[in-house]
């Protein structure tokens, strides 16, 4: 993960996206079940097709996030490149 958007996931607009998605999910690895270590992952990026920036990841719809734990968004993105799509 590069530095900027490491900087964005700081944000208080995703700490707040990020809380929504925990509490729909439960507060727990949607996976495992899990219930510490959690992480909100994005299932889906988007690029805008005319300027090619990318979407900040508090404007995505919570349909495309999933809560997943350390250990099971590691290995997701170890098996599956996350799917890109102009929007």
């Amino acid at each position: 993960m590069n530095t900027d958007y490491n900087n964005l996931l700081k944000s208080p607009l995703w700490l707040a996206k990020r809380e929504e998605v925990l509490e729909r999910d439960g507060y727990k690895c949607r996976f495992c079940g899990q219930q510490t270590n959690l992480q909100v992952h994005h299932r889906q990026y988007h690029i805008f097709a005319k300027t090619k920036d990318k979407k900040l990841p508090w404007n995505y719809e919570n349909k495309y996030m999933i809560t997943l734990c350390e250990k099971c968004h590691t290995e997701g993105h170890s098996r599956y490149k996350v799917p890109i799509f102009e929007i």
